[in-house]
């Protein structure tokens, strides 16, 4: 195929966050005419053309450049409308509903929880960052205390919520903690435990039997350490086989690893975009 000029010239940001369920494939697509960031679907399985979703700008603010602006969940999307930073759910039927709108306020980072029907998410205002859980009807704080949290994320049994937080004078990609906590039956979260390598971590994932793995550099080079276990256990000790480059723990939703079992290991890189 050949790459036309117009091609290589055409902006590199009109394509992100990438998710899918049972039922689809969702994604965001930049509006050629506003330049605002879409909701687009594509229904697994079935030979239809993929579906914008939500025609209003979809983006989060939290941190300046955002990410994790929407979540599938129970069937719907919840997502983050860009211009009031409302989060928003629109179900099954195509309603679009408002869960939670507050003065100065943004939100990024969600993270479905079927289970209870609700999303986790970061919130920023004037007074700091902090990870929430929202439902149709009520807000909850699990964490704060720290300068920025970021990539919150929950193990397929909806048992286990991982994240990464960090504060100042430290950067992301200078030192980074990460946290794990037990959900218990009514939301809330109990049996804290938490990692500090010294150095950056990010991009937390459960893999098979809620194993928490996470990427981090204190050797000098990104590598996959298995962290839920009695000592941490680095999965890639060789330079050669580091994975991707640093992309910020800031909810802007890229990966450069997955988690999948061992008898078909592999690692996916995407590269990240420019600063």
């Amino acid at each position: 195929m050949w790459l036309t000029l117009a091609d290589a010239a055409e902006p590199t940001d009109t394509l992100g966050e990438l998710h899918s369920d049972s039922q689809a494939v969702y994604w965001l697509a930049r509006c050629p005419q506003t330049g605002d960031m879409q909701l687009w679907r594509w229904a697994a399985d079935s030979n239809e053309v993929p579906q914008c979703l939500i025609e209003d700008a979809v983006g989060s603010r939290v941190n300046q450049y955002g990410g994790g602006s929407y979540t599938p969940l129970l069937e719907g999307i919840v997502w983050v409308r860009q211009h009031d930073q409302a989060i928003m759910h629109r179900d099954h039927h195509g309603a679009s509903h408002c869960w939670q709108k507050r003065p100065q306020t943004a939100y990024g980072g969600l993270c479905a929880d079927s289970k209870r029907q609700r999303v986790f998410a970061v919130e920023e205002d004037t007074h700091g960052q902090r990870l929430i859980a929202i439902t149709a009807s009520h807000r909850y704080v699990l964490a704060e205390g720290r300068d920025f949290y970021g990539a919150p994320i929950l193990s397929d049994d909806g048992n286990y919520l991982a994240w990464v937080s960090w504060s100042l004078p430290d950067m992301p990609w200078q030192r980074s903690l990460l946290h794990l906590a037990q959900v218990t039956a009514n939301g809330r979260l109990t049996a804290f435990e938490r990692w500090d390598f010294g150095a950056a971590i990010s991009q937390p994932q459960f893999g098979p039997h809620n194993a928490l793995i996470c990427m981090s550099d204190p050797a000098g080079w990104w590598q996959p350490w298995q962290v839920s276990l009695a000592t941490p256990l680095c999965l890639s000790s060789t330079p050669g086989e580091t994975i991707g480059r640093f992309t910020a723990n800031c909810t802007r939703g890229r990966l450069s690893f997955t988690a999948v079992p061992a008898s078909r290991s592999k690692h996916c890189y995407q590269p990240p975009a420019a600063w």
